[in-house]
């Protein structure tokens, strides 16, 4: 099925929500002209169609705002929806997404010349892309477009500011890195817009209002950016279409406190205060001089007073190196750092952050020299604030490059800040099936490496980290890129990564196996060999989860994310881990190892009920269960590749699968609903706690019962909906190939999975009026092939229940037709409980 079915349908069920698409196509009332609702077995399968519509282009520009007709030309049968949506369009032809408010559900029109057209609403001025999307009566699908031009011919009613008080714009700009500078917001309200659009800057015109002296800011009006120059205030008039907005700006000394001015000193009608004389502070200012531990930013941008010496080589991590500043001005009383890529400041974590700034030294030649402290590998972004006496602040930025230098960090591959197990987890990988990755079949260690002074972990570059690679066997199971780090599932095994930096070394084991199987591995013979074993587990472990009972909230999972507080002070919180993730760290338990002999099931002369819950007996020895895992497989049939088996986890069906039910008696059973007719064939693993595991192969003779009885179902593999979806009318073009195939399904209500059925196993019969056959039906396959135009109706049994589905074979898809073969049904089958 193309993808423009799929997007049309798509758009039309999810936009909608239109439940005579999404669950039925009926034809419309022929009173009321709505369509009608009819029974849901009623519902043809989706097919695109082609030359139905058209929109022809507009001869005129179309007004914003105003509903505007839009001619629309339509063949073949009745139109059901008609969905139409909104984007623009630039220079470049690239449309944007859909406009908020230009998507909706228009009715059919039609003018006293018997053209038909509808309505919309154009939500933007420039170039529109209208885009339609129309469901018909047989079925059909089809997508047109149209460019038209807008134009605002009448003017906006008010242009809105992007935060404003008592009809005034405000901005609030300090002298700090990030609040230096803004972008005028300015946006106008047409009548029939539902959001306000901005405004065109080439078309507004721009007044700036500001005191006497140094100007507070720069303002550019291509771009409506703002930059704080120094405190004081500004007054901003947007003139635009015949209105006028107006927004102070404030360049403050301090986030603190709350400036109430609305610039109204400057406005025409109110006196301006004089200027104020040289450096001497201005209404807007405190008073002099500016301190250490001044929680005030700055009073005036002063970056010409500063240059950074770069560095004549690379810095090192986790320790001092030497930087130089030059400064041209009075004496600076504070220097600020922070790296680009964070907000930390250049400076070593000695359990908090200095409220004074960096230590630095003032020399008699007007350089300073200050450490910085790297905490990151590579190429860094420095960020450099220096405040002066008087009240100047300086931005510089320095980039550099960092390595490793003669620091040794503390530790490699574990947690810096708190205690953690993740480290010492095996990361669990999927082998191929058949040829092709599996999810997750790869995935890329990356090394971490904890320094003194730094408060989070810094990652080590892959180049920099030697990689060495354990296994047992001639063929690891794993392919390693040392150049990414990359880890790739080839064979089921384990395999060690050990990893070297620094002179210190951190170990990881790689687990592939099925996804399905459950294991408790973490590499413990190679780990015995290569002298890396597993140390003793410092978590709270919870108990296994497999008791059929009402689900808790979890308190933890692997990892650190639920920690038990032991008192009070500084004793270190401990993690809290699920029961699998105990026994994967635990160097008490073993690697997977055959435990088959502990699980029996009792199944002399069981027979279990198709779709029905049925519980299994089994029976387990030895120690505790520390998971259950079932797998049932399925069939799927496709018409390219005949059936397709598959493995599905039993929990889809039911939630109490990975659970044993105990009876009264102390006898256990497992959850189980067989989804597959003649034998149902489950896959059971058993993970002990001691790491041994049970698997078990279980087939059952399935029948249907009497009751509840389920419904029998026609899929199409090849639509949109897939095999779980019945269409009860099949479409098909008279000219070659004109085939489709029928996969019969069951399904019982409340029940979250349907059925397949092979198409051998069900009961295929033609019925309609005609001397000679409209389609050849192949019993075996459900292949059905057009052989003329006409209606038939293709009859389905399967253990006593009927279901029917329409053949409509057409000459022409465009003209189509919305038959359902009502002449054809039986009446008993027309309606269903």
């Amino acid at each position: 099925m193309k993808t423009s079915l799929c997007i049309a349908a798509c758009a039309l069920c999810f936009y909608l929500s239109v439940p005579g698409l999404c669950a039925q196509i009926a034809p419309p009332n022929s009173k009321t002209g709505k369509p009608a609702v009819t029974d849901p077995t009623r519902m043809p399968d989706l097919i695109e169609s082609h030359g139905r519509i058209s929109l022809p282009a507009p001869a005129k520009p179309f007004p914003l705002g105003e509903d505007t007709a839009l001619s629309l030309t339509l063949k073949g049968p009745s139109p059901l929806h008609i969905f139409t949506s909104q984007s623009t369009v630039d220079a470049k032809g690239v449309l944007s997404s859909r406009i908020e408010g230009g998507d909706a559900e228009v009715t059919l029109q039609r003018t006293a010349e018997g053209q038909t057209f509808f309505n919309i609403v154009p939500q933007r001025p420039g170039k529109l892309r209208v885009s339609v999307d129309v469901s018909f009566s047989d079925g059909g699908l089809e997508q047109a477009s149209a460019i038209v031009d807008v134009v605002a011919t009448k003017p906006p009613t008010r242009l809105n500011a992007g935060f404003a008080l008592g009809g005034i714009g405000r901005m609030r700009l300090d002298l700090s890195e990030y609040g230096r500078r803004e972008f005028l917001r300015i946006s106008a309200t047409y009548v029939g817009i539902k959001n306000p659009l901005p405004i065109d800057i080439a078309q507004a015109q721009f007044k700036v209002t500001m005191p006497g002296g140094p100007p507070p800011i720069a303002f550019d009006p291509k771009t409506l950016e703002v930059k704080a120059l120094r405190t004081g205030h500004a007054l901003i008039e947007a003139l635009y279409a015949g209105l006028s907005l107006k927004t102070c700006i404030q360049v403050r000394e301090s986030r603190e406190g709350y400036d109430r001015s609305d610039c109204s000193e400057l406005s025409a009608d109110h006196d301006r205060p004089a200027p104020t004389a040289g450096g001497s502070p201005s209404a807007y200012e405190s008073r002099l001089p500016y301190e250490a531990n001044d929680n005030r930013i700055g009073r005036f941008l002063a970056d010409d007073r500063v240059e950074v010496v770069p560095p004549s080589k690379p810095l090192h991590i986790a320790m001092d190196n030497p930087v130089t500043l030059r400064l041209n001005g009075p004496a600076a009383v504070r220097i600020d750092c922070h790296p680009s890529s964070n907000s930390n400041p250049c400076e070593a974590w000695k359990g908090e952050w200095s409220r004074t700034g960096m230590p630095f030294k003032q020399n008699d030649d007007g350089t300073v020299a200050l450490n910085l402290f790297p905490m990151n590998f590579g190429t860094n972004e420095f960020t450099f604030s220096v405040l002066f006496v008087d009240g100047g602040v300086a931005l510089k930025k320095m980039t550099a490059e960092v390595d490793s230098g003669n620091v040794k960090p503390i530790s490699i591959g574990q947690p810096c800040a708190a205690e953690s197990t993740d480290a010492d987890l095996p990361l669990a990988l999927v082998p191929p099936k058949d040829g092709h990755e599996v999810f997750p079949g790869k995935s890329t260690l990356s090394t971490y490496a904890c320094y003194s002074g730094v408060r989070t972990s810094v990652s080590v570059p892959t180049t920099a980290v030697k990689y060495q690679i354990r296994s047992e066997g001639k063929e690891a199971p794993i392919e390693f890129d040392a150049s990414t780090g990359t880890v790739k599932a080839i064979r089921s095994g384990q395999a060690l990564v050990q990893r070297s930096f620094a002179g210190l070394t951190s170990t990881t084991c790689v687990v592939v196996a099925p996804m399905e199987d459950p294991e408790a591995s973490n590499c413990r013979h190679l780990r015995a060999k290569y002298g890396v074993p597993l140390p003793q587990l410092k978590a709270k472990v919870l108990p296994p989860e497999t008791e059929d009972e009402p689900e808790r909230p979890a308190a933890g999972r692997p990892g650190s994310i639920g920690v038990i507080q032991l008192g009070s002070g500084k004793t270190p919180p401990i993690p809290v881990i699920s029961a699998l993730a105990g026994a994967r760290l635990s160097p008490n338990v073993r690697d997977r190892f055959n435990a088959d002999a502990r699980l029996t099931f009792a199944m002399a002369g069981l027979a279990v009920e198709l779709g029905q819950p049925t519980n299994l007996p089994v029976r387990f020895t030895g120690p505790a269960v520390l998971s259950v895992k079932i797998q049932q497989e399925l069939i799927r049939y496709s018409a390219k590749f005949g059936a397709l088996p598959y493995e599905e986890s039993a929990y889809m069906e039911e939630r109490n699968a990975n659970r044993i039910g105990r009876n009264p008696d102390g006898s256990t059973y497992l959850h189980i609903v067989p989804l597959r007719t003649g034998t149902a064939e489950f896959h059971i693993s058993v993970l002990f706690v001691d790491g041994g595991v049970a698997t078990r192969i279980v087939r059952l003779p399935v029948k249907l019962a009497a009751s509840p009885q389920p419904r029998l179902v026609n899929g199409l593999e090849d639509t949109m909906r897939g095999t779980q979806f019945e269409a009860t009318t099949l479409h098909l073009a008279a000219a070659p190939p004109g085939t489709r195939n029928l996969f019969p399904f069951l399904y019982f209500e409340g029940t979250r999975s349907s059925i397949s059925l092979s198409p051998g196993e069900v009961e295929f019969s033609l019925k309609d009026t005609n001397a000679k056959p409209i389609v050849h039906l192949e019993p075996n396959t459900g292949k059905v092939t057009a052989l003329r135009a006409g209606h038939t109706l293709v009859k389905t049994r399967y253990a006593g229940i009927e279901t029917e589905t329409c053949v409509v074979v057409v000459d022409d898809i465009t003209a189509g037709d919305a038959s359902t073969c009502r002449e054809l049904r039986d009446p008993a089958l027309s309606t269903r409980p």
